[in-house]
């Protein structure tokens, strides 16, 4: 099997996924990651935003927390703006995405080939890493 190969394997393999809690968010946006790219889909009433960034493009995740709800904030090069920030997550959801993206950060930025581990395995290292990861 070729990387290219394995790479096309992968992608369609959802390492994470969120959404803004219902009802604070009357159109509930979402954020999927993979190993290549993190994809914002902003909703609204008769139409949806859907904003897919690749992993070497992005500069790092901010999680801003407040009693009930946190933001995620994606901050990218390579594009005119930033994604607008996503508002309305649960708390330890998006921590996790956080650490997710930062992961993948760290992998991309180490030249690190992540086709050649197992879903579960990946999602693990990519936790870790993420967790230690300040950018």
């Amino acid at each position: 099997m070729t990387h290219l190969d394995r790479l096309a394997e992968k992608s369609g393999q959802n390492l994470y996924e969120i959404k803004s809690v219902f009802p604070f968010d009357l159109f509930p946006d979402s954020i999927v990651v993979d190993i290549n790219k993190v994809t914002i889909t902003k909703r609204y009433l008769f139409s949806q935003m859907v904003f897919p960034i690749l992993i070497k493009n992005i500069n790092g995740a901010r999680v801003f927390r407040s009693i009930l709800f946190s933001t995620i904030r994606i901050e990218i090069s390579g594009y005119e703006t930033n994604p607008g920030a996503v508002k309305y997550l649960k708390n330890d959801e998006a921590i996790i995405m956080k650490n997710y993206i930062l992961g993948l950060i760290a992998a991309s930025r180490e030249g690190i080939d992540l086709t050649r581990y197992n879903h579960n395995e990946l999602k693990t290292k990519l936790l870790e890493v993420g967790e230690t990861q300040v950018f």
